[in-house]
């Protein structure tokens, strides 16, 4: 593979979001280890370096052409956890869910109920998504045919972060007292047979699931000392892997256990390949300076992808990954006048990414459907055909 090292000041990088996060990662505050958390990225050593880890060049991509045919929605400030399939994107915002159409251009309320919803996710006509009105997170579904809103997993504690594709569904279970993080255990079903089967069942945390056909990856602390991440710079902690479950073979597969931190994976929606984001060999620590894109194809070994600095961990965001396509967010060259971009690279052709589009603000979800690719904050959703992407 072609390594590219990001001339970035800090790269947003992939993953969650505030929506998606359940008991998974909080971002820590400022202290003695992380003082570049509120430092202007001119201020950040090596913020605009060329060369980094693996460098292979000066990157950073042109500029999308004005006549390109991107199509912008005003949403909230708050609105994230963005899910998309075909032309229809569903997204979180104060608590309620909504749903734009690409090909109709139409934006209209989902579910809007005084408890809080969120972590939506999207396939087919059917969107699954966490829900408090009975007092804890439960999963709920909406059908967008007949927009009916019934209730689909219930369980003490919270059941939150699903992930959905066609008939399977997984997500994060704390149904086991006292329903801490290190109770967060995997879970998945088919929905048309309605059997829960536990994936994990461990005392260590489980996070951030994505599910494509019969497998599943998930972030996991079981090879972590405190089995759980914790809110702190301590470069010896938060030992996050990604792991995964077959459900045809019911065996479970490892992505990688390197001793370093791992996060928010996700499959290919073609059952191929896997990126997530890695912190293996930063240097100087603490790690959360910078951090790098892994990617992994079958049958072969996991491989670096980009990497850039960044200080701020609330905006790790998960990468999105379609037909070898992979979408994520970072900060482009113009940093100073748009802090975060979105980026298009090809994992099976190795090709150096392209700039698609970029925000005057801080983006907190990015995702890719059949022929789009989509971001999301600042108060914006953007969609862009990839067939009106610059050439790579």
């Amino acid at each position: 593979m072609r390594h590219v090292a990001w001339r970035f000041g800090a790269l947003v990088a992939l993953g969650l979001g505030a929506c998606e996060g359940g008991s998974g990662e909080v971002t820590p505050p400022p202290d003695a280890t992380d003082v570049a958390a509120e430092v202007e990225a001119e201020d950040v050593p090596g913020a605009l370096d060329v060369n980094g880890p693996g460098a292979g060049g000066d990157v950073g991509g042109d500029a999308p052409d004005a006549s390109d045919p991107v199509v912008t929605v005003p949403v909230g400030a708050d609105a994230c956890c963005l899910a998309v399939d075909g032309s229809r994107v569903v997204w979180a915002e104060a608590g309620d869910l909504w749903l734009h159409d690409f090909a109709t251009g139409a934006t209209e309320p989902l579910v809007a109920h005084p408890a809080t919803q969120k972590d939506p996710t999207l396939s087919g006509d059917r969107v699954v998504f966490a829900d408090d009105r009975d007092g804890d997170f439960d999963l709920y579904m909406v059908d967008l045919t007949t927009r009916e809103v019934t209730p689909l997993v219930e369980a003490p504690g919270d059941q939150d972060q699903p992930s959905l594709d066609g008939d399977h569904l997984a997500w994060i279970s704390r149904d086991k007292p006292p329903h801490g993080p290190t109770e967060a255990d995997v879970m998945a079903m088919r929905l048309t047979e309605g059997e829960v089967t536990r994936v994990t069942d461990d005392a260590a945390e489980q996070a951030q699931p994505h599910v494509r056909g019969d497998r599943i990856v998930w972030t996991d602390y079981v090879n972590d000392p405190d089995g759980t991440y914790l809110p702190i710079s301590d470069p010896e902690s938060n030992n996050g892997d990604i792991l995964g479950w077959d459900a045809a073979s019911g065996e479970g597969f490892v992505v990688t256990d390197h001793p370093s931190k791992q996060l928010r994976p996700a499959l290919d929606d073609a059952g191929g390949g896997v990126v997530w984001l890695d912190w293996r060999g930063i240097n100087p620590e603490p790690k959360y300076s910078e951090f790098q894109i892994y990617g992994r194809l079958p049958g072969q070994p996991e491989d670096f992808v980009a990497w850039s600095a960044w200080q701020r961990p609330a905006l790790w965001q998960r990468p999105a990954l379609r037909n070898g396509l992979v979408a994520f967010i970072a900060e482009p060259l113009d940093a100073m006048t748009h802090p975060t971009a979105v980026f298009v690279a090809d994992l099976v052709a190795q090709d150096e990414p392209v700039l698609v589009g970029r925000s005057t603000g801080f983006l907190d979800a990015v995702v890719l459907s059949e022929g789009i690719v989509g971001w999301l904050g600042a108060g914006e959703l953007s969609l862009r055909p990839l067939d009106a992407l610059p050439p790579r």
